[in-house]
């Protein structure tokens, strides 16, 4: 992974939370709820929060290997390149 995909991914992670903690909050301080409720509430949006977090870390963790297989790929072959010529 680029370093420019890295920081996009921090950035992007960062908001995510930061809605995510923004919008609970939100939801604290209008919800007409019983606490109980407003509790419940809380708990299904947590879950919806880390469902989404392992989602987006299955891919990265996809694209990373993705990744690691392609440079391992190429440094094979720079490798064979240099048996077979090593000037």
């Amino acid at each position: 992974m680029s370093c420019e995909n890295r920081e996009t991914w921090k950035a992007f992670a960062g908001g995510f939370i930061l809605g995510g903690l923004i919008g609970a909050g939100i939801a604290l301080i209008f919800a007409p709820k019983s606490g109980k409720e407003t509790r419940e509430d809380i708990k299904r949006q947590i879950d919806k929060l880390v469902s989404a977090g392992k989602a987006k870390a299955s891919a990265i963790k996809e694209a990373l290997t993705r990744e690691a297989e392609e440079l391992k790929a190429k440094a094979e072959a720079v490798k064979e390149a240099l048996r077979e010529n090593p000037e």
